[in-house]
């Protein structure tokens, strides 16, 4: 396109001077949320590391192995040019089974309820990998989501 084929609308000073300013602010929007997206990459990958995958020799799970580390999501709450809120966590599919792992749970062997009158239940100990990733990663995630910042063109 030549500077030609340039066309602006703009009444007066006060017009230009809002649609600078809806710019600036959706500019700034962009810059948050992709600065927050960095930290939570690096949460995510926390995560990922320490998630146990399951074998396929268990029993009792609909999921196939690998499904807890494939289903990690980050996801933008809240964002406008002031704040916003980065969520890293499971997704639908395997949220319950995530917090399963992360906290323990009781199985039941088999037999059904006679097995648990007779006390016959199995408990799965947790395996912490939310607030573990959390803890070793967060001054990181910081760190990520301050250099996009100061990075991001304004």
């Amino acid at each position: 396109m030549s500077l030609i084929d340039l066309q602006v609308g703009v009444n007066g000073r006060s017009d230009l001077q809002s649609k600078l300013d809806a710019l600036k602010k959706k500019a700034t929007k962009k810059n948050l949320i992709k600065a927050l997206v960095a930290g939570g990459k690096v949460i995510k990958e926390a995560v990922e590391i320490r998630m146990p995958v399951r074998t396929g020799g268990e029993a009792g799970s609909s999921l196939p192995p690998g499904a807890l580390r494939q289903d990690i999501h980050i996801k933008i709450k809240h964002a406008d040019t002031n704040a916003a809120i980065v969520l890293v966590g499971p997704g639908k599919k395997t949220v319950l089974i995530a917090y399963d792992v992360e906290f323990g749970h009781f199985v039941r062997m088999s037999g059904g309820l006679k097995v648990i009158r007779k006390g016959a239940l199995k408990f799965v100990p947790a395996k912490p990998v939310w607030r573990p990733a959390w803890e070793a990663s967060s001054q990181q995630a910081m760190q990520a989501v301050i250099e996009s910042l100061q990075n991001s063109k304004e």
